[in-house]
């Protein structure tokens, strides 16, 4: 009996072991796929593209103790499955292991697949009307002069890790926001008045580029004549070229011009190099969404005196963008220097509506500008603030991409 029973005792023991041991692996295994969900999930944060967060995933997953030699790592951002498919703010990472059996080999032939899944989710955030994308400029935002900006219903951020990511130094200078975040550190004088936290926030996650997946329109059509308008008449703009984007669109090559009154009918403006140049006693409106694209080194001076009242498109490929600049308008190659600046030096009237996405370049916003009821974004390389603002950030209705900064990161599933 004892001869006959053992091999079953032998047996269930070893079942029993063996059990015990694969449970422990799918328990580590769902742990190592928690961290890695995690950590590309920080990188999409952080505005990096798929492969950067693959190459993040795969390192935090060996060293957590994943082995390639018997798995494997799958990454899907958005998520294929789950209630966070298509959820462009998810990745999901799937780990499978193969290993062999050891008692239950008597058993059974095949060997044991171990799998485990999971999902990690960006979400809250606090939503943000001046972001300057640099990641080691000194004084990335920086507020100084006789400055009064008030910003409502929003925070501004900085990608920099300076010591001084945001630098408000001048005694003169007032700034009044919902809070200021920072990867680095920041300096500021008491006139700093925020209304939604007790100090600004340093050493937090870098915020995401919203624009940056944005398809940058190709130049498209002949060079225009840039000299626009005269003192004393009233001189509308239409753009006649079918661009391959779906827009109506019309190109200025060396530069613009702008003086009177101008009028510019809804569609893309593309300026090839130059200056668009706004005579301080001009008056520009436009009729319905335009885009100023600008690109090869094209820059933006708005003189004082002007008045100015435009608004961006709420929808199509240029949806929220007001004025746009391309990437590589920078000597050819986007090198994260902001050394073209361009300067909006309001006058008595300026209302933007939209964004001001200068991803190369440093804006210098010099107001004054009354918005209380419009939707004003400043994304640029390098910002710095001046003059009088008053702004209350409302984009619902805009098209604007939301901007958010110190968003968080969660496993969900």
């Amino acid at each position: 009996m004892t001869a006959l029973v053992s091999p079953l005792v032998i047996g269930g023991l070893g079942l029993g072991v063996e059990t015990g041991h694969w449970y422990q692996k799918q328990r580590q295994l769902q742990h190592i796929s928690d961290l890695t969900s995690h950590a590309a999930a920080s990188r999409l944060r952080a505005g990096d593209n798929g492969s950067f967060m693959y190459v993040d995933a795969m390192a935090i997953a060996k060293k957590s103790g994943f082995s390639y030699d018997i798995g494997e790592l799958k990454m899907y951002s958005p998520p294929r499955t789950g209630p966070n498919a298509g959820n462009h703010d998810a990745v999901e990472i799937i780990l499978t292991e193969t290993r062999p059996r050891w008692f239950t080999a008597f058993f059974m032939g095949d060997n044991v697949e171990l799998t485990a899944r999971s999902v990690s989710l960006i979400s809250a955030g606090n939503p943000t009307c001046i972001l300057a994308l640099s990641d080691t400029a000194s004084g990335a935002i920086t507020v100084g002069g006789s400055t009064n900006v008030k910003l409502n219903n929003c925070v501004v951020t900085s990608n920099s890790a300076a010591q001084d990511a945001f630098a408000m130094e001048n005694s003169a200078s007032l700034m009044t926001t919902e809070c200021v975040h920072a990867v680095g550190d920041v300096v500021y004088t008491s006139n700093l008045h925020l209304t939604g936290c007790p100090a600004p926030k340093v050493m937090q996650p870098k915020s995401r580029d919203p624009y940056a997946d944005r398809a940058e329109p190709v130049l498209w059509g002949e060079c225009r004549n840039g000299n626009i308008g005269h003192p004393q008449y009233t001189t509308t703009v239409t753009p006649t070229d079918d661009h391959p984007n779906g827009m109506k669109s019309k190109t200025f090559c060396n530069g613009v011009s702008l003086k009177g009154d101008v009028i510019f009918e809804p569609g893309l403006y593309i300026i090839d190099g130059g200056t668009l140049s706004i005579n301080s006693q001009a008056n520009i409106t436009s009729s319905g969404g335009v885009t100023f694209f600008l690109t090869n080194g094209a820059t933006v001076q708005y003189n004082g005196g002007a008045d100015i009242n435009l608004a961006a498109p709420t929808s199509g490929p240029t949806s929220g963008l007001l004025f746009w600049e391309s990437k590589d308008n920078n000597s050819g190659t986007y090198t994260g220097t902001g050394d073209i600046s361009h300067k909006f030096n309001g006058g008595s009237s300026m209302t933007l509506q939209g964004a001001i996405y200068m991803p190369a370049s440093n804006v210098t916003f010099n107001g004054n500008s009354n918005a209380q009821n419009g939707c004003t974004q400043i994304v640029a390389d390098t910002v710095e603030l001046s003059g009088t603002s008053d702004l209350a950030v409302t984009c619902e209705n805009a098209g604007t991409e939301e901007i958010l900064s110190s968003e968080v990161i969660a496993v969900v599933e």
